[in-house]
């Protein structure tokens, strides 16, 4: 979910006012339909396979990712009358407590960073007043407001040039698989050592299987956002099994590598252990809270049941 798109202040040179919060989304189809639906700023170039295209053949573009917009894909449109493609957004905005505009300026000309900026005729449609600490001298109080990539990878040229690879600077290298504007996320590999892996076409991208650094690997299921964990393997080669919702699973049963089954009840960080099935036949049943489990009785192969006094696993 984007963050609030609303109550950002930008100082410095004059850029593309916060955005106010929107779902607007569109499956693109024309110019018009764009601008009837609010996208009064759009921007227009040439498609990469028509390079020397005139001004009447100029396309409503991504002005970050410099693609032209595809025809029933989501477009996202800004309270401040940009468009983008949903994953702009997304990606421009990833931990960032308020959301912006991508661009947070219009195109009146790009300095060395990739900044746009308004112009005069735009700063007094949006009556932008300078304040006491718009100056020269604080250009440096828009580096805590940059994206955070370090580098953005493509391969190919013309109409088969396509996004293989993001570098963040505090999350990571994310990898793309797919042809031009189908790449999906396939996995994310994260400064802590972990690896992510992703499955499912664009925009529907969900979590299957994460990799730990120590040699755990947690398997997923679930949608695009629903993913809740269903199984971890443990370096020692036990395996967890879990049930329940995203941020609600529990952990149900524990496989060892000595053939040992364990079973649990109660909710997340509430499990305790019930039943214990050795190798050899025996059964033995525990009562009692989390860290506090003792055993009750046992079931041994020929069928007796044998009880024990109290005392704590």
């Amino acid at each position: 979910m984007l963050p609030n798109l609303s109550g950002m202040r930008l100082g410095g040179t004059p850029r593309c006012l916060p955005c106010e919060p929107t779902d607007k989304v569109v499956d693109y189809e024309s110019e018009g339909q764009l601008r009837s639906e609010g996208a009064t700023r759009l921007f227009k170039g040439c498609p990469e396979n028509l390079p020397d295209c005139m001004e009447r053949q100029k396309v409503p573009w991504d002005q970050v990712e410099l693609e032209e917009f595809s025809k029933g894909k989501e477009v996202m449109i800004l309270g401040c009358g940009h468009a983008f493609k949903i994953r702009t957004v997304q990606n421009w905005n990833i931990g960032k407590a308020t959301a912006t505009c991508p661009l947070r300026g219009l195109h009146q000309g790009q300095d060395e960073d990739g900044n746009y900026f308004l112009n005069e005729d735009e700063q007094s449609e949006i009556n932008w007043q300078p304040t006491a600490d718009d100056d020269e001298n604080n250009d440096e109080s828009d580096d805590d407001d940059d994206d955070g990539i370090a580098e953005v990878v493509h391969e190919g040229e013309g109409a088969n040039r396509r996004l293989v690879r993001i570098e963040w600077q505090d999350y990571g290298v994310y990898h793309y698989e797919g042809v031009r504007n189908e790449e999906s996320l396939v996995r994310i590999e994260r400064l802590d050592g972990s690896v992510e892996h992703f499955e499912g076409e664009k925009d529907q991208e969900r979590l299957v299987r994460t990799e730990w650094p120590d040699g755990t690997v947690e398997h997923f299921e679930g949608g695009k956002g629903r993913e809740h964990l269903v199984v971890s393997r443990l370096p020692d080669g036990s395996v967890e099994h879990y049930e329940g919702e995203k941020d609600q699973e529990r952990l149900v049963r524990t496989e060892w590598p000595d053939g040992r089954m364990e079973y649990f009840e109660g909710g997340k960080d509430r499990e305790h252990l019930v039943v214990n099935m050795l190798p050899d036949g025996i059964v033995q049943y525990y009562e009692g809270e989390k860290d506090r489990e003792r055993l009750v009785s046992t079931e041994w192969p020929d069928g007796r049941m044998e009880t024990h006094a109290a005392w704590k696993k």
